[in-house]
Protein backbone atom coordinates (compact mmCIF):
# COMPACT_ATOMS: atom_id res chain seq x y z
CA UNK A 1 0.00 0.00 0.00
CA UNK A 2 1.45 3.50 -0.98
CA UNK A 3 1.59 6.16 1.63
CA UNK A 4 -0.66 8.93 -0.13
CA UNK A 5 0.52 11.77 2.08
CA UNK A 6 4.67 11.13 1.60
CA UNK A 7 3.55 11.09 -2.32
CA UNK A 8 1.60 14.40 -2.00
CA UNK A 9 3.92 15.84 -0.19
CA UNK A 10 6.45 14.78 -3.08
CA UNK A 11 4.90 17.31 -5.09
CA UNK A 12 5.99 20.15 -3.39
CA UNK A 13 9.70 20.85 -4.26
CA UNK A 14 11.84 21.68 -1.67
CA UNK A 15 12.00 25.88 -1.12
CA UNK A 16 9.38 26.70 -2.78
CA UNK A 17 6.77 29.34 -0.94
CA UNK A 18 3.13 28.44 -0.05
CA UNK A 19 0.84 31.03 -0.63
CA UNK A 20 -2.92 30.33 0.85
CA UNK A 21 -6.05 31.97 -0.96
CA UNK A 22 -9.52 32.14 0.48
CA UNK A 23 -11.52 33.20 -2.60
CA UNK A 24 -14.54 35.58 -2.43
CA UNK A 25 -16.77 36.64 -4.93
CA UNK A 26 -15.67 40.30 -4.68
CA UNK A 27 -11.87 40.09 -2.74
CA UNK A 28 -9.34 36.96 -1.72
CA UNK A 29 -7.80 36.95 1.34
CA UNK A 30 -4.08 35.44 0.57
CA UNK A 31 -1.16 34.54 2.88
CA UNK A 32 2.19 33.53 2.06
CA UNK A 33 4.43 31.26 3.90
CA UNK A 34 7.57 29.02 3.63
CA UNK A 35 7.53 25.61 4.41
CA UNK A 36 8.91 25.91 7.86
CA UNK A 37 5.13 27.73 8.09
CA UNK A 38 6.77 31.21 8.87
CA UNK A 39 4.79 33.89 7.51
CA UNK A 40 6.07 36.69 5.27
CA UNK A 41 2.84 38.61 3.85
CA UNK A 42 -0.75 38.70 4.44
CA UNK A 43 -2.86 40.97 1.33
CA UNK A 44 -6.68 40.71 -0.07
CA UNK A 45 -6.53 40.92 -3.93
CA UNK A 46 -9.22 41.96 -6.47
CA UNK A 47 -11.30 38.59 -8.30
CA UNK A 48 -10.14 39.81 -11.27
CA UNK A 49 -7.68 39.91 -14.36
CA UNK A 50 -5.84 42.77 -12.62
CA UNK A 51 -5.91 41.52 -9.06
CA UNK A 52 -4.51 38.41 -10.29
CA UNK A 53 -1.88 40.36 -11.65
CA UNK A 54 -1.41 42.18 -8.51
CA UNK A 55 -1.13 38.47 -6.63
CA UNK A 56 1.21 37.42 -9.05
CA UNK A 57 3.33 40.24 -8.66
CA UNK A 58 3.37 40.94 -4.79
CA UNK A 59 4.37 36.78 -4.72
CA UNK A 60 7.52 37.21 -7.18
CA UNK A 61 8.52 39.88 -5.08
CA UNK A 62 8.02 37.86 -1.77
CA UNK A 63 9.83 34.90 -3.59
CA UNK A 64 13.25 37.06 -4.35
CA UNK A 65 12.92 38.54 -0.73
CA UNK A 66 13.27 35.00 0.89
CA UNK A 67 15.09 33.10 -1.65
CA UNK A 68 12.21 30.45 -3.13
CA UNK A 69 13.15 28.60 -5.76
CA UNK A 70 9.19 28.96 -6.93
CA UNK A 71 5.71 28.94 -5.41
CA UNK A 72 2.48 26.75 -5.17
CA UNK A 73 -0.63 27.76 -4.59
CA UNK A 74 -3.12 26.25 -1.82
CA UNK A 75 -7.39 27.34 -2.86
CA UNK A 76 -10.04 26.61 -0.69
CA UNK A 77 -12.53 25.29 -3.06
CA UNK A 78 -15.80 27.01 -1.55
CA UNK A 79 -18.69 28.03 -4.26
CA UNK A 80 -17.12 28.73 -7.53
CA UNK A 81 -15.16 31.72 -6.60
CA UNK A 82 -11.78 30.04 -7.27
CA UNK A 83 -12.15 28.85 -10.54
CA UNK A 84 -11.22 31.69 -12.41
CA UNK A 85 -8.13 32.27 -10.11
CA UNK A 86 -7.57 28.70 -10.78
CA UNK A 87 -7.70 28.73 -14.84
CA UNK A 88 -5.62 32.08 -14.28
CA UNK A 89 -2.74 29.97 -12.50
CA UNK A 90 -3.25 27.02 -14.89
CA UNK A 91 -2.91 29.21 -17.79
CA UNK A 92 0.14 30.82 -16.73
CA UNK A 93 1.74 27.40 -15.62
CA UNK A 94 2.12 27.82 -12.00
CA UNK A 95 1.35 24.97 -9.36
CA UNK A 96 -1.59 25.08 -7.40
CA UNK A 97 -4.12 22.43 -5.48
CA UNK A 98 -7.59 22.71 -4.28
CA UNK A 99 -8.04 22.73 -0.47
CA UNK A 100 -11.34 20.84 0.71
CA UNK A 101 -13.77 23.63 2.52
CA UNK A 102 -15.17 20.71 4.79
CA UNK A 103 -10.96 19.56 5.69
CA UNK A 104 -10.24 23.37 6.48
CA UNK A 105 -13.57 23.64 8.33
CA UNK A 106 -12.43 20.78 10.47
CA UNK A 107 -8.63 21.87 10.80
CA UNK A 108 -9.44 25.38 11.48
CA UNK A 109 -11.99 23.98 14.43
CA UNK A 110 -8.94 21.56 15.86
CA UNK A 111 -6.48 24.25 15.99
CA UNK A 112 -8.54 26.88 17.99
CA UNK A 113 -9.56 26.95 20.96
CA UNK A 114 -11.53 30.40 20.55
CA UNK A 115 -12.71 28.73 16.79
CA UNK A 116 -12.28 32.13 15.48
CA UNK A 117 -13.04 32.42 11.83
CA UNK A 118 -11.64 34.88 9.60
CA UNK A 119 -10.70 34.85 6.14
CA UNK A 120 -7.15 35.51 6.43
CA UNK A 121 -7.35 32.57 9.34
CA UNK A 122 -8.98 30.12 6.47
CA UNK A 123 -5.86 31.31 4.08
CA UNK A 124 -3.40 30.22 6.33
CA UNK A 125 -5.06 27.14 7.08
CA UNK A 126 -5.33 26.40 3.29
CA UNK A 127 -1.60 26.45 3.13
CA UNK A 128 -0.94 24.81 6.05
CA UNK A 129 -3.17 21.82 4.85
CA UNK A 130 -1.20 22.13 1.89
CA UNK A 131 2.26 22.14 3.86
CA UNK A 132 1.30 19.24 5.64
CA UNK A 133 -0.53 17.03 2.51
CA UNK A 134 -3.93 17.14 2.83
CA UNK A 135 -4.92 18.52 -0.93
CA UNK A 136 -7.09 17.56 -2.99
CA UNK A 137 -5.18 16.60 -6.91
CA UNK A 138 -6.44 19.13 -8.99
CA UNK A 139 -7.45 18.70 -12.88
CA UNK A 140 -9.53 21.76 -14.12
CA UNK A 141 -12.27 20.80 -16.32
CA UNK A 142 -11.45 21.69 -20.42
CA UNK A 143 -12.80 21.62 -23.82
CA UNK A 144 -15.98 20.16 -23.74
CA UNK A 145 -16.26 19.50 -19.99
CA UNK A 146 -15.92 22.69 -19.54
CA UNK A 147 -19.20 24.01 -21.88
CA UNK A 148 -21.05 21.34 -19.83
CA UNK A 149 -20.37 22.31 -16.94
CA UNK A 150 -21.55 25.58 -17.64
CA UNK A 151 -24.38 25.18 -19.76
CA UNK A 152 -25.33 23.16 -16.59
CA UNK A 153 -24.66 25.94 -13.69
CA UNK A 154 -26.68 28.49 -15.96
CA UNK A 155 -29.42 25.66 -16.21
CA UNK A 156 -29.72 25.29 -12.49
CA UNK A 157 -29.71 29.03 -12.17
CA UNK A 158 -32.40 29.69 -14.24
CA UNK A 159 -34.52 27.09 -12.56
CA UNK A 160 -33.35 28.41 -8.99
CA UNK A 161 -34.77 31.67 -9.60
CA UNK A 162 -37.92 30.07 -11.39
CA UNK A 163 -37.49 31.24 -14.89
Amino acid sequence: MKNITASKLKQIPEGYLIVGVDAHKKKHAVVIKTQDAVIHSRFKVDNSRQGFNELLDRTWRCMTMVGARGVMFAIEAGGRYWRPLAYFLDGNGIPFRLISPFTLKRRREGDDVDWRKNDYHDAETAGELLRTGAFTETRLAEGTYAELREVRHRRTTKQSKGQ
